[in-house]
């Protein structure tokens, strides 16, 4: 199956619901990947598809970029998405160079504290929005990360 979202209205027009399917997309970039830690791969197959539920709300030629950086500053998760669905995503090297990664969980790679920063924007214009979350991030960060911003 390819990469899929499904949009819809519910409670009268009032909330909009969004589904996605991107199994291949995390598929693709795991084998592209194989050599990553699991924590590392979950890491960054989870801000990838936060960014894919939040490319259905952008529309026309806007675009969404998004910097996620850990408790640890120097350890930072980058993606992008596009309205027409292109979406993307990397680690910075720091955090890919970090020691014992294979030993560490998803939570203790974030830590207590962290920061989300999300541009979204289309040829000139542009908003900055960023959100600091502390502990919430530790908790869940796409879901934090979807809810703030929709």
């Amino acid at each position: 199956m390819q990469n899929a979202i499904v949009k819809a209205l519910i409670k009268e027009e009032q909330i909009r619901l969004y589904f996605i399917d991107n199994s291949q997309l995390l598929r693709d970039i795991y084998a592209l990947n194989q050599e990553l830690p699991k924590p590392l791969k979950l890491l960054l197959g989870k801000t990838i598809s936060a960014m894919s539920i939040l490319s259905g709300t952008l529309k026309g030629n806007q675009r969404m970029s998004l910097q996620v950086t850990l408790s640890n500053t120097r350890h930072k998760i980058f993606a992008e998405a596009e309205a027409n669905g292109n979406v993307r995503g990397y680690l910075n090297e720091e955090l890919l160079r970090s020691s014992n990664i294979e030993e560490k969980s998803m939570q203790d790679l974030i830590g207590p504290s962290g920061m989300i920063r999300v541009i979204k924007g289309s040829e000139m214009n542009q908003f900055t929005s960023i959100t600091d979350c502390i502990s919430q991030m530790k908790i869940e960060p796409q879901r934090n990360l979807i809810l703030s911003h929709l």
